[in-house]
Order: C-alpha cells, then sequence, then structure tokens
C-alpha cells in the first residue's frame, strides 16, 4: 500500500526509473550533502531492544511498539546525532530510514541506528528511551533527577559497536575516544561491558553490551514536529501472518562487513560522473533496442495508434524501467513517415544527472548490490537507494522472507569511495537459513563488489539452546575461513551472554598497503598512517590528553625518572629497547643513565660567553628556571612573566642575560589579544620540557646560544614523542589569530603534534609531510605524504591558505623551494631565532632570508618559544605587504 500524501518540502522523485515507485525524497535535508572532503565512513552502531521479541512486547505498551512512533518525533531524535531522514520505507515488521549519514530501522520491539562520519549517535541515546516510555508506552521508571528527565522505558537489552575510526580527532561529544563512548554509556546503563577486538595495534572492533533486563537513569531532551514522507510495501505482504515468529526471534543474527582501502575501479562506481555516464550509456542503448525492437513488431505504420500503449510498454519493459511519463520516446518525432525520433533527439533526464535516488538505484543494480538478495528469490523486496554528490553510496534494503507468515529482515549498505579514505560497510540481519546459502558465499559476493585491500567480519549470533557444545556462529567461522583472494589474518570467537561473535580480518594477497593505484579520478596523495606510539599497547592522542589533564603531576618523571615516566605515560613495556634515532641514538634505559650521571654542581656545556668559551657564572637556582618556565605558561601573561623575570635577576646573572636577550626578540602587535587562562593549558610535551629545564639546569637562549652546537640525550625522546619544537598557548592562539578564519596548510608536519593541538583549539588545518623522518608517535590520521613543493603546486599554490612550517629541515633548499611555490599572504615558521643552522637555512635566521629574498612579505610576529637546553627557537609571522 502506497501512502501518496506529499508534506511541504518534499516533492516526488521519477517513479518508473528509479524503481521505487512514488517514493517521498526529502530534497531539504539533501541540500547540503557534500562528500567532498574526507569523510569518516566507519559507522557506529546502536541497537536498543525493548523486549526480547516482537511477539513478547509487555501488555502496557502499545500494539505496534516503537514502529507506532511517528517519524517525525524520531526526526526529532535524529536532529541530537546531527543526521537528516532523506526517505522512509514501511513494512509490518520493520521501517528502514534512509539518512544523510547511514540509516536507521524500527522494529517493534527494538531500534537500530548506524550513523557515520561526526554524528553524535550517543546523544540521541537518552532521547530514544524517552520515546519508547512516552509514545511506545514501554514499562518506565524515574530517572534520576540529574539527568533531566522524568521518565525513561526500561530496556531489554542495548548493543553498541564500531570499528576504530580512520579519523578519530574529528569526532564530536562522547565519540572523540572509545574510553569517553564507554564512561557515556555507563552513565546510563548499570551492568554494561565494553569489549576490544582485534589488535590494539592494528584493525578491531569495540563492542559495548548490557545484560537482559538492563537497569538505567537516563536523560531527555525537548520535542518538536516535522512530516515526513512514507512508502509502504505493497499490501500483499501486510495481511495477517500464519504462523508465529518464534523461529524467526531465536534466528537473531547479524553479519556486518567493514571494508577499507577498496579497489579504485571498484570504488569509482560509487562516483556520481561515473554512474551518470553509466545511466546515460544504458537509456539510450535500452531506448534503441527497444525502437529496434518496436519497428519489428507494430507492423503496419497505420496500425500504430491502437497499438501504441502496449508497444509502449513493451519498450518500457525493455528499456529496464528507463522511461517514465516525462520521458516519452515516441514523442517529438522529426520523421513525417515514422512515428519514433532519432537516437539523438531523445532527451536524457535530469535525474540521471545529479545526486539521488535515482541514480542511486542504478549503483544498487549495476555493482550487484541489488543482486545479493536478489528479486528472483525475493520479489517484494525494496531497496532504497541514494548517491551522493560527488561521490558517496547509501542504500537500505527490506527484505521480506519469500515463506508467507515469516518475518521481514534488513540489508543496509554505505560507501565512502575516496581513495584517500576509502571505505564500505555491509550489515544484514537476514538468516542464512532463509537464503539457502552459506554465510561465506554472501561475504564473497559483497567482496567481490568493493575488492577492499582489507576487511573485517563480524558475525554476532544468538545461541542454540540445542547446541550448546560448539554453537552456530562457532560451527559457521570455520566455514568463513577460505575467501577467494583473501588471507585470514585474525580471528577472534566470543561466547556473550546468549550471544554468540565471531570477529575476523582478512587481507587482499595483492593488496599494496592502501597506496594509490587508480589516477582517472585525479586521486590525492596517499594517506599517511594512524596515530599510535610503535610498542604501545594502546595509545589514542584523545584519551592521553584527558589522562594527562587530570594526572600530569603524577605523569611525569618521578625523581627525575624519565625512562619510567615514559614508558607509563605511552603505555610502553618496561623491556623497551626501542633506539630514538635524532642528534643520537639512544635507548630509554641510556638516557635514564645520561640523567643519573650528570653532576648538577657543574655548569652545564650550553652556558658559553661571547668567544663561545664555557661561563664562569654559578648553574641557575632552582627558582630562577622556574621563573624562565612560567614565561611560556598558558595561565600567565607572557609580557608581564618576562618583565618580572628581568626585574627581580641579578645584576650579571644567567637569568638577567635571558630575560634581557628575550625581550629584544619579542615582537607581538596590540592586534593580537591572547589572554592567559584560567586553568592550565593541556600540552604535555609544555610540561615535559618544564621538567627537562629543571633537571638539566636551563634557563634559555642568550646571545652567545648561537656558539652552543649540542645538547642532551633526553632530546631524541621528547621529539619522538612530540616534535621538534614545543608550542605554547599564545604561539597556537597567534596562528589561529593570524589565519583569520582561513585553512592552515602545515609542510613537514612531523608527527603532527602541532596540527594536533591546533585542531583542539578549532584550527581547520591540512597536515602534509613526506613522513621520511620516523617518530615514535603520530598524533594525527591523515597526514598528506606528499612533498611539500609537489603539494603546493596541486594546489595552486595554496593562496587561501596560511602557510605552517614547524622546524623546516635545512637540507634539499626544501624551505626555499616551499617559499618559492606558496601563492598566499600568511607565512608562520617555528624554528631557531639565531644563525646556528638547526633549521631552514644554515647560517642565516629566516627573517633575514624572507627580508632578502621576499622582500614583499614583512615581519609581523615573532615571540620566543620555550628552547630546549642548548637552542634558540621562536614563531615568526610574515606577511604580504598590500601596498
Amino acid at each position: 500500500m502506497v501512502n501518496t500524501d506529499i508534506p511541504n518540502n518534499y516533492t516526488a522523485s521519477p517513479s518508473s526509473f528509479s524503481g521505487t515507485p512514488l517514493l517521498t525524497i526529502n530534497h531539504e535535508a539533501t541540500v547540503d550533502l557534500d562528500s567532498t572532503n574526507s569523510f569518516e565512513g566507519p559507522e557506529k552502531l546502536l541497537e536498543v531492544w525493548f523486549s526480547a521479541s516482537a511477539h513478547s512486547l509487555p501488555e502496557a505498551s502499545t500494539p505496534g511498539g516503537l514502529k507506532t512512533v511517528p517519524s517525525e518525533i524520531w526526526k526529532e531524535m535524529l536532529d541530537l546525532v546531527n543526521c537528516k531522514v532523506l526517505s522512509i520505507v514501511e513494512s509490518e515488521d520493520v521501517d528502514a530510514y534512509l539518512l544523510s549519514e547511514s540509516s536507521m530501522f524500527v522494529f517493534p520491539h527494538k531500534l537500530i541506528l548506524k550513523t557515520c562520519g561526526t554524528t553524535t549517535l550517543l546523544s540521541g541515546l537518552p532521547k530514544i528511551l524517552e520515546i519508547a516510555a512516552l509514545v511506545a508506552k514501554f514499562p518506565h521508571s524515574l530517572a534520576n533527577a540529574t539527568c533531566g528527565t522524568a521518565t525513561a522505558a526500561i530496556p531489554y537489552r542495548v548493543f553498541y559497536s564500531r570499528k576504530n575510526f580512520l579519523f578519530p580527532d574529528r569526532q564530536r561529544g562522547p565519540h572523540r575516544s572509545w574510553r569517553n563512548e564507554v564512561n557515556s554509556l555507563d552513565r546510563l546503563f548499570l551492568g554494561g561491558s565494553a569489549y576490544m577486538i582485534g589488535k590494539m595495534n592494528g584493525e578491531h572492533w569495540y563492542l559495548y553490551l548490557t545484560e537482559p533486563n538492563t537497569m538505567l537513569t537516563p536523560p531527555a531532551t525537548p520535542v518538536r514536529e516535522q512530516s515526513i514522507k512514507v512508502l509502504d510495501l505493497p499490501e500483499s505482504r501486510l495481511t495477517a501472518r500464519a504462523l508465529s515468529l518464534d523461529e524467526d526471534d531465536a534466528q537473531d543474527e547479524t553479519l556486518e562487513l567493514l571494508m577499507t582501502d577498496l579497489e579504485p575501479q571498484n570504488a569509482k562506481q560509487f562516483y556520481l560522473d561515473h554512474a551518470s555516464a553509466v545511466a546515460e550509456g544504458q537509456y539510450f542503448q535500452q531506448a534503441h533496442e527497444a525502437r529496434v525492437d518496436a519497428r519489428k513488431h507494430l507492423g503496419s505504420i497505420n496500425d500504430f495508434d491502437q497499438g501504441e500503449e502496449a508497444e509502449r510498454s513493451k519498450v518500457e519493459d525493455l528499456a529496464g524501467r528507463v522511461c517514465d511519463d516525462s520521458v516519452d520516446v515516441f514523442s517529438n518525432t522529426s520523421d513525417e513517415n515514422s512515428p519514433f525520433a532519432s537516437d539523438d533527439e531523445l532527451t536524457f533526464p535530469q535525474e540521471l544527472t545529479t545526486e539521488g535516488h535515482a541514480l542511486g538505484t542504478v549503483v544498487s543494480d549495476s555493482s550487484g548490490l541489488s543482486a545479493v538478495y536478489s528479486s528472483s528469490k525475493y520479489p517484494d523486496a525494496r531497496i532504497d537507494a541514494y548517491l551522493f554528490t560527488p561521490c558517496g553510496f547509501s542504500a537500505n534494503g527490506v527484505i521480506p522472507s519469500p515463506d508467507a507468515g515469516r518475518s521481514t529482515h534488513y540489508f543496509t549498505v554505505h560507501v565512502t569511495p575516496e581513495p584517500h579514505c576509502s571505505y564500505a560497510s555491509f550489515e544484514t540481519n537476514v538468516p542464512a537459513s532463509q537464503t539457502g546459502r552459506e554465510t561465506t558465499d554472501v561475504i564473497q559476493q559483497v567482496v567481490e563488489i568493493f575488492r577492499p585491500g582489507r576487511f573485517s567480519v563480524t558475525l554476532f549470533e544468538a545461541k542454540d539452546p540445542a547446541d550448546e557444545d560448539v554453537g552456530i556462529a562457532k560451527k559457521k567461522a570455520s566455514k568463513m575461513e577460505a575467501i577467494k583472494g583473501y588471507r585470514r589474518v585474525d580471528r577472534i570467537v566470543h561466547d556473550l551472554e546468549g550471544y554468540e561473535l565471531v570477529f575476523k580480518y582478512y587481507e587482499r594477497f595483492d593488496w599494496e598497503g592502501g597506496a594509490p593505484r587508480f589516477r582517472v579520478l585525479s586521486m590525492p596523495p596517499a594517506k599517511g598512517p594512524r596515530a599510535g606510539t610503535t610498542g604501545s599497547a594502546h595509545f589514542d592522542p584523545d584519551d592521553f590528553l584527558e589522562v594527562w589533564a587530570k594526572d600530569a603531576r603524577a605523569l611525569l618523571p618521578q625523581d627525575n625518572n624519565l625512562r619510567s615516566s615514559i614508558i607509563s605515560a605511552f603505555n610502553l613495556a618496561q623491556s623497551d629497547t626501542y633506539v630514538y634515532h635524532a642528534i643520537a641514538s639512544v635507548t630509554l634505559t641510556q638516557v635514564q643513565g645520561a640523567i643519573e650521571y650528570a653532576d648538577n654542581d657543574v655548569l652545564h656545556p650550553w652556558y658559553l660567553d661571547e668567544a663561545g668559551q664555557k661561563s664562569e657564572l654559578a648553574p641557575p637556582t632552582a627558582a630562577d628556571i622556574a621563573a624562565y618556565t612560567s614565561v611560556f605558561a598558558s595561565t600567565t601573561s607572557t609580557t608581564k612573566s618576562l618583565n618580572a623575570l628581568a626585574a627581580n635577576a641579578k645584576k650579571g646573572s644567567h637569568r638577567a642575560a635571558v630575560a634581557t636577550y628575550l625581550q629584544s626578540k619579542r615582537l607581538l602587535p596590540s592586534t593580537y589579544t591572547v589572554s592567559k587562562m584560567k586553568n592550565p593549558h593541556v600540552n604535555p610535551y609544555y610540561d615535559y620540557w618544564a621538567w627537562s629545564c629543571q633537571n638539566l639546569q636551563w634557563i634559555g637562549p642568550t646571545a652567545n646560544t648561537v656558539h652552543v652546537h649540542q645538547s642532551h640525550h633526553i632530546l631524541p625522546v621528547l621529539m619522538h614523542h612530540f616534535g621538534c619544537v614545543v608550542p605554547t598557548y599564545e604561539s597556537l592562539e597567534v596562528i589561529k589569530q593570524s589565519a583569520k578564519g582561513r585553512r592552515v596548510l602545515e609542510l613537514g608536519s612531523g608527527n603532527g603534534y602541532w596540527a594536533y593541538m591546533l585542531r583542539r583549539l578549532g584550527v581547520h588545518i591540512d597536515a602534509v609531510d613526506n613522513l621520511q623522518s620516523k617518530y615514535r608517535t603520530l598524533w594525527i590520521n591523515d597526514t598528506i605524504v606528499e612533498e611539500g613543493e609537489k603539494h603546493l603546486k596541486t594546489q595552486n599554490g595554496a593562496k587561501d591558505s596560511l602557510l605552517l612550517l614547524v622546524y623546516p629541515i635545512v637540507g634539499a633548499a626544501f624551505t626555499a623551494r616551499v617559499l618559492d611555490a606558496y601563492a598566499g599572504d600568511t607565512i608562520c615558521v617555528a624554528g631557531t631565532q639565531n644563525a646556528n643552522g638547526y633549521t631552514a637555512f644554515k647560517g642565516q635566521m629566516i627573517d633575514e632570508y624572507i627580508a632578502e629574498k621576499k622582500p614583499e612579505y614583512m615581519k609581523t610576529v615573532q615571540i620566543p618559544l620555550p628552547s630546549f637546553a642548548g637552542k634558540d627557537e621562536a614563531l615568526f609571522v610574515f606577511e604580504k605587504s598590500t601596498s
């Protein structure tokens, strides 16, 4: 039965071609759907059950359970998740919502919500519980007043899962880390269990689930109203069923394939331009064949009028549903002796050139996705597909059982085809017993559509009470070993409360590690490695800073034991033997030995006089060193701290020399406003640096530091974990304010610490590095692996971006080449402010080079940065003159 009411702001899509008659599209929601930028494909998946089955709903609940909830109320909840409804397919057993970011399925007894990108799925969970209580009338309880709601339904079970993200630093709300997600769920439910399945330093999958009859304390949010158009399945499917669904309920199983590094030739099927070209070729070829066939069978031209409608129907059938009421292949004839127009005069439908359901159907058919559960076996199945601009694809399939009286199931597919973040997911709860095929066959068919470089499979299946020794899932697992063209890398089987879970990870035999091989689509450069620390059991940048914000004092070296501090902070093995290659090659044990060997009664070698000879002054005091490091603290005013450093210094002391030197180097116009923070800026590099100053008796650079050409073993360790120079809150704010809302392009981004810290302040930054230097810790997941000069040339000189260079290398004329290639107005450089040859140019400072070679740029900012022992560093800003 088709609901033909069309609410405001909705229009009907072309029906005949799309294969979804009178399916209504929410065009208002699709206006801004554009997947041009890197997109987080891996989805968050939530299942909330309010009873064990659709046939065991509580007596107090409405007869249809969750399915009685109007779609506009679900839309209220989805607003909290930050996604929109594109279309809906309704059936007696399940309503399938196609969303701007993935899918939602509503059954009488449960809801499945799957969202990708930067959606905040868990933000909608309290609202789901409230809706189930107030609208579907499920048993409810009074919630804790601190949760912000009076009433919430008591769920039967809750499941939440996701794959490890491609771009975790871009997530929002509770999804910035798995720890945050678990905390968010634990605040709602008692007795939940969290798992990580797979390799910590490889492909893995997270799962949170509660035991039956969960206890909770949920919050709520207000409700708004809006109408959404729906599509029902044919009336023949809505008749009363003769069989009980108990057997179907017992067959609860979910198969999920999560695929990355898609083969580019396969991925291009999901680009709008390619799909439109396929549709155009099919359209004219099928129309031409239909004309030829019609000419053969129409007989006399004079008989055409009588048989036009019959032949028109035949043409439509032969053309594979290409013709609808708006495209009449028998009209606009130019031949007075023939009722047929030439092929050149056919008008290609506009809906086959723009994003939407029409091209979604083309892709669903041409890619083979619609054949996974073919219409020959499932004649009443409905596939609701959507193709995005300029690429990306989503589809929901509602699959009624071919056996009368059995339940309806679903499958859902989502594709992000861009080569630097390619991903596809396939999920279904259609029982293998219903398909007549082995689970392996379904996996093989889906994998051949995408040919991913790697993929994981999760099979989540209710236990068979009659087969306690070896469950069904375990039996299937043994049959899922052989996927043609792939090798299984990992296999894990979990025995959970009422369920069995099989996780498997595969890699294609000829997979080249994600390197780009398809050039037709002008693929961007390769994606860099993921954030992590070599040898770490677990490292997540967001988790790291969250812990650091709470326990920095405890994590910093106790009794000057840097080795133990690094091992604890980065979750390294106690037997760690990693070699840190930088200005020296050392292990943590060797560095700790150097720290303990130091004689603090003797002045360190980074204190020299004007002639470059060792200074005769006494070492600085701990109080003087603390006054120096406080200059760069986020909770102090830099100008006032510098003044205090000078005012309270003894004449002729190291402190006095440092204060005078730093004051002479500082240039910051009043147009920049950097207020001190009430609470410290979370910056572990600054904290480690401040500790190193005390340990190495370093009170900062002077004019004589230019003669220093040695440092300490501590430096390679800090460089590997954080980068070459410490960003301060002031320096990050200066970059942000210099960008004036523009994107920042960092060339030579190294391990990404500066990019990561800038993103935490809301700066939009692209990080580019050839990654020839190997860092132990990487802070971001999306480093663009490319030479800086080459990248600038492909980006039209990045004329609309601020250029950031952090510790640019001296060799290979790197700095000169990227400055020549840059076409923008603002350059920021973090590096040495003396001519000791550490950065950019040997024997020449960056501001001297700019003045000589780039006179159109004026130095507007120079602020000292925290300098490691023996070094002298600052942030420079150069603006192109408008005169």
